[in-house]
């Protein structure tokens, strides 16, 4: 007995070994897919992002727009100091984590965040990432199954002071490379809103996530998908924050966004308009200074024929995560000629939440005409990176 178990313990581990040596020799191999659940496409903010003057040069590549890279060793002095200006009045992907928590909450670790902004002190999360050493391999092996190049540069986003650096961008996609010794789901649950942020950032619809296993060097990775909640909840977070560190720093004052808002003909027509050129939710609440929810109700009103409250947090589905079978089940319903608030009794979920994926993602069926005095919203620009910084 003892001679059998010998053999089964060296076959094992030559065969260990083995596949050891070929997934050293091709730098990395992909063991298994855990796919997320695809939901339907928000609405990307639209890019309208200018050079400024004695700022950070703005430049782009695929879908996305950057800043600068901050792994570039050839950077001049002056270059250096503007990139560390930039991030010093805004907001991260590795910064959005420390402003909520998963409930919603505002997080523990704001106030240290708040108090790091004010002093100066900015913490390059590059040299404290363990995954530094690994990344470039992982990095290659996913642009040859999935054509998504490495990145280290600081992505800006339709909010000029929302930035990210995902590990890697492609064609309407980005990236993110993890080394853990937990699973990829569980992976994928603790960096949930960096991912997010990313692909706010970015306006992109998905990400791919490849976690690396410490101990068996395996590669596991699956679709990361854009909730368009939880980002409009980061943002509403993060601008609260720059709200109140630009207030601390004296820099500029700007009015906090409202719960309630009372629209007036020219305004709600002006926003009708931005909205029908393809203006997302989160630009139409930052152009206003209203919360999101603010934008959908008065949308919801004008397209929906939705009238009154639409929040119900009694709902059956209330708080619960948004699916690729909650959007095909909307998608059909909705196209069938069922009111709002009767799909949300048959779904289960608050009209809020209905309404808010409606018109994320562009389902909603806009008049074809529209007063001719009406001028679309401007997108924001970069430019507001030069004001603040000069201050």
């Amino acid at each position: 007995m003892w001679i059998f178990a010998g053999i089964f313990a060296l076959t094992v581990g030559t065969a260990y070994l083995a596949l050891r040596h070929r997934w050293r020799r091709q730098g990395g191999g992909l063991s298994e897919i855990t796919a997320g659940a695809m939901i339907g496409r928000a609405a990307a903010p639209s890019f309208d992002i200018e050079p400024v003057e004695d700022g950070p040069i703005v430049f782009g590549r695929h879908h996305v727009q950057f800043l600068a890279d901050p792994t570039d060793s050839n950077r001049s002095v002056e270059e250096d100091q503007r990139l560390l200006a930039a991030r010093r009045i805004s907001i991260t992907d590795t910064d959005v984590r420390k402003l909520v928590k998963l409930d919603g909450t505002t997080s523990s670790q704001r106030e240290r965040l708040l108090d790091e902004r004010l002093s100066g002190i900015i913490r390059d999360p590059s040299a404290e990432s363990t995954n530094a050493g690994r990344k470039p391999a992982i990095a290659a092996l996913l642009e040859r199954q999935f054509g998504i190049d490495h990145n280290t540069m600081l992505c800006v986003g339709a909010n000029a002071r929302h930035l990210a650096t995902p590990d890697g961008i492609g064609d309407g996609v980005i990236s993110g490379i993890k080394l853990s010794s937990k699973s990829w789901e569980q992976t994928a649950r603790g960096c949930r809103d960096e991912l997010q942020w990313q692909l706010h950032v970015t306006a992109s619809d998905r990400l791919l996530l490849a976690v690396e296993d410490r101990n068996s060097r395996l590669l596991h990775h699956g679709w990361v998908v854009r909730d368009g909640l939880r980002i409009a909840q980061l943002v509403e977070h993060a601008d609260a924050f720059i709200r109140e560190l630009d207030e601390r720093r004296g820099a500029r004052v700007r009015v906090a966004p409202v719960d309630r808002y009372d629209w007036s003909t020219s305004e709600s027509e002006r926003m009708l308009a931005s909205y029908a050129h393809g203006t997302s939710l989160l630009v139409l609440a930052q152009e206003f200074d209203v919360r999101v929810s603010v934008v959908v109700h008065e949308l919801a009103r004008r397209l929906l024929n939705v009238h009154g409250p639409l929040n119900d947090s009694t709902a059956r589905r209330f708080g619960d995560p948004w699916t690729k079978a909650d959007s095909e089940e909307l998608c059909l319903e909705y196209h069938e000629g069922i009111d709002l608030k009767s799909i949300a009794e048959r779904m289960g979920w608050d009209p809020l939440t209905l309404a808010f994926q409606l018109l994320n993602a562009g389902w909603v069926a806009v008049p074809d005409e529209l007063p001719a005095t009406v001028e679309p919203l401007s997108s924001r620009r970069v430019h507001i990176l030069e004001r603040v910084i000069a201050s």
